[in-house]
């Protein structure tokens, strides 16, 4: 995905009691499965005695996937209600772990896809919610001349310079969004004439928060 997505601002915990069962949501980031699978492994941690450790997460970064788990619970009564929260919410790179503590009275399927859904949207509600970019690395090779004319211009631009080598010519390392891959390379080339070498290659997310799309 190049273009931004909305996900959580930060990481959360909410609790909904029902019935005498207790439901705990945690709420978090992830970028990857294998940092999902990490996620998960904690709350298991955190509430090991719990009746059920259900969850649902929604991916773009790398392969778009979305996976949900109803942790022993009857089939649909729990990883479909939270993960239709995080799509209604259109949240991206979240994840909800809903753990629950049964008190003993059974509350039937419907009443279980209502509490699920309901301490998930709890924890999205206490996560809040921050809009992030696609980002690429760059690297560019330019002449000690060319550097004075990029630090002073690149400002203007929604492009960050991470990181500076001198060697026989200079090396700059950026930061910049997906969807302004073309103008950075114009914008380059203008400044060097055309004389820089540029190097583009995958990268993470930027908070919008920091960066404006350009």
């Amino acid at each position: 995905m190049k273009e931004p997505f909305m996900t959580v601002h930060h990481s959360s915990t909410a609790i909904y009691e029902e019935k005498k069962s207790k439901f705990i949501a945690d709420v978090g980031y992830v970028s990857s499965e294998e940092g999902a699978a990490v996620f998960l492994d904690q709350a298991r941690r955190k509430y090991k005695d719990a009746s059920h450790h259900t969850y649902a997460y929604s991916i773009v970064t790398g392969s778009s996937v979305q996976r949900f788990s109803d942790g022993g619970e009857p089939s649909g009564t729990a990883g479909i209600p939270i993960l239709e929260v995080i799509k209604r919410r259109r949240f991206f790179n979240t994840m909800v772990v809903v753990t629950r503590y049964f008190g003993g009275i059974l509350l039937g399927a419907p009443g279980l896809a209502r509490a699920y859904g309901k301490c998930a949207a709890m924890g999205l509600d206490e996560a809040g919610h921050v809009t992030m970019t696609p980002a690429a690395s760059a690297s560019v090779t330019c002449s000690y001349a060319d550097l004075g004319r990029i630090q002073s211009r690149i400002a203007q631009y929604p492009f960050k310079i991470t990181a500076t080598h001198y060697t026989d010519g200079i090396n700059i390392e950026f930061s910049i969004p997906s969807a302004s891959i073309g103008i950075f390379t114009e914008v380059i080339n203008g400044l060097t004439d055309g004389k820089a070498s540029i190097v583009i290659a995958g990268g993470d997310t930027i908070n919008e928060e920091r960066f404006d799309i350009f």
